[in-house]
């Protein structure tokens, strides 16, 4: 009996199981690259906020900076302000200060305090008056030898010395205040014509030399014009340094050729 042929055709599965392996590989392969680029899209989220972080404390920290600076300018400001107002009190301080002292001065004229004080003055200058007495009394046996043995009248006067002013004969714009400087003293030529002589000891004690160089110095354009004897340059010396060092005062000098009244008639206006 002879075999019968089967019609039944079989079926491989392997295209199918390949297929399906490619597909699982390309889904592995599509889940990685999806979880790297999420993980990529974290990572600059991340970075974007630590930045905005930063961005934030560095405009707090300008805000801050811009208040601090404000603030120092304003202080800045202030203290000018009061160094400006610390020098005008400084100012007026001084002004007040000099006030006081004049008025302590003049109520201390008649005061206990300013007796006491002239006292001590005279004192001192009758000690130092005391010193030049022996080589002045020298000086006088000398000259009055000196004019016995040429016959000369001691009573007799010299003739005046005329001083002639400069220029217009006013001075110009100087306003002139005379001393005149002799071997042992100075004398205060008022501008009415008085007179008050200081020993060349006192020229650094005596109030009224003072109080007279004071007035000169309080005068615009003053200068002090020194008429110097021949015998007074030493004297000149002491009471021009003490004008000029003292009181700040310009100061002049002219000599007088001969012992003679001195004629300042010429200044007169």
């Amino acid at each position: 009996m002879a075999k019968r042929k089967s019609s039944e055709t079989s079926v491989s599965l392997f295209p199918f199981l390949s297929i399906l392996c490619c597909l699982i590989g390309l889904l592995t392969l599509m889940i990685k690259i999806i979880s790297d680029i999420k993980a990529m899209e974290r990572g600059q989220n991340q970075e974007e906020v630590t930045r905005a972080l930063e961005h934030q404390k560095i405009q707090k920290s300008i805000t801050q900076k811009q208040k601090e600076i404000e603030e120092i300018t304003k202080r800045i400001s202030e203290k000018g302000d009061a160094t400006a107002e610390k020098s005008q009190l400084d100012e007026r301080r001084l002004v007040l200060r000099r006030e006081l002292e004049k008025a302590k001065s003049a109520d201390e004229k008649d005061s206990d305090i300013a007796l006491q004080r002239r006292i001590e003055a005279l004192l001192e200058q009758i000690a130092k008056m005391a010193k030049e007495r022996p080589p002045l009394d020298e000086k006088i046996v000398a000259l009055t030898k000196e004019l016995a043995d040429r016959k000369i009248d001691a009573n007799a006067k010299p003739p005046p010395v005329v001083v002639q002013p400069r220029g217009s004969g006013s001075g110009g714009d100087v306003t002139l205040r005379f001393i005149e400087c002799e071997a042992d003293a100075v004398v205060i030529r008022q501008a009415d014509g008085s007179k008050a002589s200081v020993s060349k000891a006192a020229i650094t004690t005596e109030p009224a030399l003072a109080k007279f160089l004071s007035a000169a110095k309080d005068e615009k354009k003053a200068m002090i014009l020194f008429l110097i004897r021949t015998d007074g340059n030493s004297t000149y010396q002491i009471a021009a340094g003490w004008a000029e060092n003292q009181f700040g005062l310009a100061t002049g000098k002219l000599p007088i050729p001969n012992k003679g009244e001195i004629d300042l008639s010429k200044f007169t206006r």
